[in-house]
């Protein structure tokens, strides 16, 4: 599509590209004939662009990719950095430099990896514009978003994570007019792909991208499915919303009560049962991870990575790639009653993007990428805070074997994925991992 782009702008379609493996007898979806590709054309044009200035070949079209997926590394850091400190952007930016997806998307012509840099940079412009007072962060964050919704529709989705943590955390940010516009900005940015549809499909439009988009049918088809997940996870957010609102009305008396230790025990009780129960379900992919010899299953054909542990496929297999990410789950999905300010956005849209493209159940690594960044900051974060509360112990002996302990089993985790890297990532000999 980029060469045909090169030629005509208009020409934005697969029919030619389906017509020919079509004549080879391979059977394909209805869209590939349709007269515009049924995602919006951002990425396409970036490829044009670079074959524009490196020629007109894959390769050209593959340094989207690869740029993109490297200018990630140094925005995590500034993630970090202002949300934490300098230790934990450090540290997740060399985490994200080995991760074995990013590393096997980077080397792919595939949108995924352009999704995942503008989403991070969405989140770095409002955290910025958050922590500095700068109103003008909330306009480049929708601007981010708009550029990450122009390649594929479901980058949409941190400018969701957003408008939640305000409602949640933060409302004072909807009397802010640059707050409100970077909410619409994305929807805004998305016109001009609209009235390109509408003219050549007219209110046609409309259903061809619910057949095109089967995620959509895909989900709504899982809704019944899911009615007794779903429900109980909302009552639990409006108690979990009511609860944080009382906490920070009543701040000044809980702080005040400290002969009363069962504020403090819950959230360790809580974090406790969540932690077993997820190490129980995922052991074999810890497991896994740990055997220097064991590699993630790849393939080149659909379905086979997911046989026998779809329900968890994203948990276990990211582990199975990276140790380190074994800390970021913990993290994700334990309770933290106090928390830098800007944390519980990166928590969200990890939720959000992990429950959608679990609920979609078409289970590719690529397609959670966007999140995976900020899954090795929250690692990140808790290794410097288990290492720091290992420090604090008074008797030197337990400290230095665990520290010890801690230590070696983290470098062990970064030794094994470059490791990992040089004989998996590295050959890019795969489509599905």
């Amino acid at each position: 599509m980029a060469m045909q782009v090169l030629n005509n702008p208009a020409d934005y379609n697969t029919i030619p590209y389906g017509k020919k493996l079509s004549d080879e007898g391979r059977p394909l979806p209805k869209y590939f004939f349709q007269p515009l590709f049924k995602h919006p054309p951002l990425f396409t044009f970036l490829a044009t662009g670079a074959m524009k200035i490196f020629g007109t070949n894959i390769i050209s079209a593959g340094y989207i990719s690869l740029i993109l997926g490297i200018l990630m590394i140094p925005l995590i850091y500034l993630l970090g950095t202002l949300l934490i400190d300098k230790k934990a952007g450090i540290l997740s930016a060399i985490f994200l430099w080995l991760d074995p997806i990013a590393i096997l998307c980077s080397q792919k012509v595939w949108i995924d990896t352009t999704i995942a840099f503008f989403t991070l940079l969405a989140a770095v412009f409002f955290i910025w514009g958050l922590k500095k007072n700068n109103d003008w962060g909330f306009i480049l964050s929708g601007l981010s978003s708009g550029l990450a919704t122009n390649t594929k529709y479901t980058g949409i989705l941190i400018t969701f994570a957003i408008f939640l943590y305000a409602l949640t955390y933060s409302k004072h940010l909807f009397k802010n007019k640059k707050f409100i516009i970077s909410l619409f900005l994305p929807f805004l940015m998305l016109i001009p792909w609209i009235i390109w549809n509408l003219s050549i499909y007219k209110l046609e439009f409309f259903n061809n991208f619910a057949h095109g988009h089967h995620e959509i049918i895909r989900l709504w088809k899982h809704y019944a499915k899911y009615t007794l997940l779903v429900i109980p996870a909302f009552i639990s957010c409006i108690i979990f919303y009511l609860f944080k609102k009382k906490q920070i009305t009543k701040t000044k008396y809980i702080e005040k009560d400290t002969n009363n230790p069962i504020p403090n025990l819950l959230p360790i009780i809580l974090n406790i049962l969540i932690f077993c129960l997820f190490l129980w379900r995922i052991n074999p992919a810890i497991f896994n991870s740990l055997s220097f010899t064991y590699f993630p299953t790849v393939s080149w054909s659909p379905g086979v990575i997911t046989a026998g542990h779809a329900q968890l496929f994203y948990f276990e297999q990211l582990i199975e790639f990276f140790f380190i990410y074994l800390f970021g789950f913990l993290y994700l999905l334990s309770f933290h009653r106090d928390e830098q300010e800007g944390l519980p956005i990166l928590r969200l849209f990890s939720f959000i993007l992990l429950g959608f493209f679990l609920l979609w159940g078409n289970f590719q690594c690529r397609y959670i990428l966007s999140c995976l960044a900020f899954i090795l900051l929250f690692a990140a974060h808790f290794i410097i805070k288990t290492y720091d509360i290992i420090d604090n112990f008074e008797n030197i002996i337990p400290r230095v074997l665990t520290k010890s302990f801690f230590l070696t089993l983290i470098i062990y985790g970064i030794i094994k994925v470059y490791y990992l890297n040089i004989n998996l990532s590295f050959t890019n000999d795969c489509c599905y991992f």
